[in-house]
Formats: structure tokens, C-alpha cells, sequence
């Protein structure tokens, strides 16, 4: 993957997101990785979200909106700390 490339084409009822899949090539187990920022009139947030193939269950870590945010000049997406 070369680049994100935040697109940000709406103010409102708006998703944008990305998807990364790793595989552990010691114990073949996969992972994915989602992070994304929802302009939902009513439930705007950034969120990262993880799954692991044998978890019934995902991580998912909701952010406010604000705390996403796009470096245009590295191509960098950061949400909080993140």
C-alpha cells in the first residue's frame, strides 16, 4: 500500500476508512485493523477498530471527530495518539 490518500469528500453522513490485514508468519493467525471517521449527523466520532481471526469478539476504540486528523505533506493519518 502506498498511500491513504484522505479523501474527505463530505461534511455530513460521510464515512471514510481504512482496512490493513497482518499474518503472524510464526503461527499463520490474522489480524485486521480498521481505523475510520464517521460524519454521522448524529453520531460523529473517529474510531480504530481490531480483529483477531479467533476472537468472537473485536476491539473497537471510539475517539471524538476531533481527534482525527490528516497530514497531507507524510500522507500520515493519526487518531489521537494513534
Amino acid at each position: 500500500m502506498n498511500t491513504f490518500k484522505y479523501q474527505n469528500k463530505k461534511d455530513k453522513n460521510y464515512f471514510e476508512g481504512w482496512y490493513l490485514r497482518f499474518t503472524d508468519r510464526l503461527t499463520n493467525e490474522n489480524y485486521a485493523v480498521i481505523f475510520a471517521l464517521t460524519k454521522h449527523k448524529e453520531t460523529s466520532h473517529s474510531f480504530i477498530q481490531i480483529f483477531h481471526q479467533d476472537d468472537k469478539k473485536c476491539l473497537y476504540l471510539s475517539f471524538d471527530r476531533s481527534d482525527f486528523s490528516y497530514d497531507e505533506e507524510s500522507d500520515t493519518i493519526k487518531i489521537s495518539g494513534n
